[in-house]
């Protein structure tokens, strides 16, 4: 039996949710961009990332009519919403913003990525020291939102 790479969880998780590329990946997590790339075509990690943010996509637009359908009733009739669809929209506004929550660790590791590519041009001794420490905080940020 192959011994699995230890990152390869968080590979997975950075290139399915997080929508990542297999470069970026490699600079986090120190994996090589070509390990990481056989692992995406070998395993389907496109399909899955696909899958993924279509239904992500498909909840909202869903939603968003939900909401739609809540006020063109209350239009058609010739009413303002009622207390009780007031409130279904608060609760299916309120699951949308669940989706999201906040800045998404894609745009993290990229601004952090090029802060670390800009301070290289400052202090490369400090940069790259800095970024020895990349994988441990990919690490607590895949794990704060599983």
């Amino acid at each position: 039996m192959a011994k699995q790479h230890p990152q390869k969880e968080n590979a997975k998780t950075l290139y399915i949710k997080n929508g990542l590329t297999a470069k970026e990946i490699s600079g986090f997590l120190g994996i090589s961009e070509n390990t990481i790339s056989k692992w995406v075509t070998g395993e389907g990690w496109s399909e899955l990332r696909a899958a993924n943010v279509a239904s992500v996509e498909k909840i909202i637009s869903r939603t968003l009519r939900q909401i739609d359908r809540i006020y063109q009733l209350a239009e058609d009739d010739d009413r303002a919403v009622t207390d009780p669809e007031a409130d279904k929209i608060s609760k299916l506004s309120a699951g949308m913003r669940h989706l999201d929550k906040g800045i998404d660790p894609a745009t993290r590791f990229t601004v952090l990525y090029d802060w670390l590519k800009f301070y290289k041009t400052i202090n490369e001794a400090q940069a790259i020291e800095a970024s020895k420490t990349m994988p441990e905080y990919v690490n607590q940020i895949i794990n704060a939102r599983k």
